[in-house]
């Protein structure tokens, strides 16, 4: 009895896999290097938002009046702007031209791959900083209550992953 197989060609030969294991390699290998840069430009991302939260607290206390100023929360990863209508009386939570609170910012969730690393603030204090401007734009040291302490002994400082930081001078307030 004369024995056929029924399928001829079924299969990969082991050249088709090997090519295929080949373009799937050199896929992989462009992919890398997107994903770091998609990890950079998040945290160029994230400390273009803490610049602009930053300026935003700044143009918000000159323009009412009203201490104004970014919490900085390393431990919970936070940015949220802080106002003091009547200092001493408190700290509450800026809201927007509709009176609604600002939401706080959690870092990693709305730049995923970014994080806080380090906060010093303008006394020398660290981890749990607020970063106060006055009416003239100038930056303060106030309590946790909105009292005011005194003028920045020091520029504050904000530190990212990826070796970046965002500093507002003690002298001027200027942000960058």
């Amino acid at each position: 009895m004369n024995r056929t197989r029924s399928h001829p060609g079924r299969g990969f030969s082991l050249i088709e896999a090997i090519t295929v294991v080949g373009i799937i390699g050199i896929l992989a290998a462009g992919v890398a290097p997107a994903m770091r840069s998609q990890t950079a430009l998040r945290h160029a991302a994230s400390v273009a938002e803490s610049a602009r939260l930053l300026r935003l607290a700044r143009a918000s206390a000159m323009a009412t009046g009203e201490p104004t100023g970014l919490e900085v929360l390393v431990n919970e990863q936070t940015l949220r702007l802080v106002v003091s209508p009547v200092p001493g009386a408190g700290v509450a939570t800026l809201t927007d031209p509709l009176g609604e609170p600002r939401p706080s910012i959690h870092v990693p969730s709305r730049f995923p791959g970014a994080r806080l690393r380090a906060v010093t603030g303008g006394d020398g204090a660290v981890d749990q900083v607020t970063i106060w401007f006055s009416h003239a734009g100038e930056p303060q040291v106030r309590s946790e209550d909105g009292r005011l302490i005194g003028a920045f002994e020091q520029d504050a400082t904000i530190e990212f992953e990826g070796d970046l930081s965002l500093s507002v001078r003690a002298v001027s307030g200027v942000i960058e």
